[in-house]
């Protein structure tokens, strides 16, 4: 059971760290400049953005130290 919740730390962590890239890259226009309707908009989007890719990291940290403790766990 601990390696099944793991691998979902893990995958949500790369998929938050996708969607996050994604968005920013549609975010930009044809000269590769990001544009936003407002300087508060852009601001709270670009602080969300690095809160969630903090949380996406520290999903997939937990998700490896899971799966270690499950390895070294099973083979005592």
């Amino acid at each position: 059971m601990n390696l099944i919740w793991a691998i979902i730390f893990i995958a949500a962590g790369f998929f938050l760290r996708f969607q996050i890239n994604k968005r920013q890259f549609n975010r930009r226009n044809s000269a590769g400049i990001e544009e936003f309707k407002s300087y508060g908009n852009a601001y709270t989007t670009q602080m969300l953005e690095k809160i969630g890719r903090i949380v996406g990291v520290f999903f997939i940290i937990i998700g490896i130290l899971m799966a270690l403790s499950f390895f070294f766990a099973s083979h005592k």
